[in-house]
């Protein structure tokens, strides 16, 4: 029994996709989990899922304001221009003097004005 286990905690280690996926499937209600399996999601390709995962890390930790940043720049860089900006204003709201803020404030209102 103990060699089947050991294999299959290699498999899962194997990659960084299926260690945050596994972790994921056991804690999914967990923000950690949720953020780390999005990032890895979204360098993998896998914008949607990422983003999906992003936002859930998000509900569970309001205060996480890295993830809150990089959920607008995921949807800046989708183009999906209003989640952009409803993201932004809880960013915003959450501390206003976020690092590189306006910036991220200039172009997400640049494109809802076209």
């Amino acid at each position: 029994m103990g060699g089947g286990m050991t294999f299959a905690r290699s498999f899962v280690w194997a990659s960084e996709l299926r260690f945050w996926e596994d972790a994921w499937k056991k804690g999914p209600n967990k923000a950690r989990t949720n953020k780390n399996y999005g990032f890895v999601l979204v360098q993998e390709g896998r914008v949607r899922a990422g983003l999906k995962r992003l936002e859930r890390a998000v509900e569970l930790e309001p205060q996480d304001l890295r993830v809150r940043s990089n959920l607008v720049s995921l949807y800046v860089l989708s183009q999906q221009w209003p989640k952009a900006w409803e993201a932004f204003k809880d960013l915003e709201a959450v501390d206003p003097g976020f690092v590189g803020i306006a910036e991220k404030k200039r172009l997400i209102l640049d494109q809802l004005e076209e």
